[in-house]
């Protein structure tokens, strides 16, 4: 009798432990694709950036904060761009996958006729696979540039 009370206690503890198992919580779509991506920035077929990292921090359940601080050079009639750029970005789940959508301003130095800030629109948005690959839209109304990268 006493072997057969161990060896229910056992098989109630295996089960309990089973069943605590299944209790898990499925992480919001922010927290799925949180992390650090890094890849490269491309305009068009010329790759402008490479080894960019972009972060993506989970604000709450369906907001994340990217951040993302490189250079594009040599713009057509500005030079180099400092895309220094933090904004909150919407997450939706498509399938398996999610995609981000975000909007914010940078301010960009100007020096002619005087020294001051010149503020421009920055759109940051596409998908991000389950597996951690994003290929994420920047747009600045001088330039579009793509990011293409893995998750860390």
């Amino acid at each position: 009798m006493k072997k057969m009370t161990t060896t229910m206690m056992a098989f109630s503890i295996g089960l309990l432990l089973v069943a605590s198992g299944c209790d898990k919580k499925e992480t919001s779509p922010a927290g799925a694709i949180a992390g650090t991506y890094v890849g490269n920035l491309t305009m068009g077929e010329d790759v402008v950036g490479q080894n960019v990292a972009i972060t993506v921090t989970e604000k709450n359940e369906t907001t994340v904060t990217l951040g993302l601080n490189t250079t594009l050079p040599g713009l057509p009639a500005v030079g180099d761009l400092p895309l220094n750029v933090t904004c909150d970005a919407t997450v939706t789940k498509n399938g398996n996958d999610y995609n981000v959508a975000g909007t914010t301003t940078i301010g960009i130095p100007v020096t002619a006729p005087v020294s001051s800030t010149m503020s421009l629109p920055v759109t940051i948005g596409g998908p991000i696979t389950a597996a951690g690959a994003a290929t994420l839209e920047i747009k600045v109304p001088i330039a579009t540039v793509v990011f293409s990268g893995t998750k860390q």
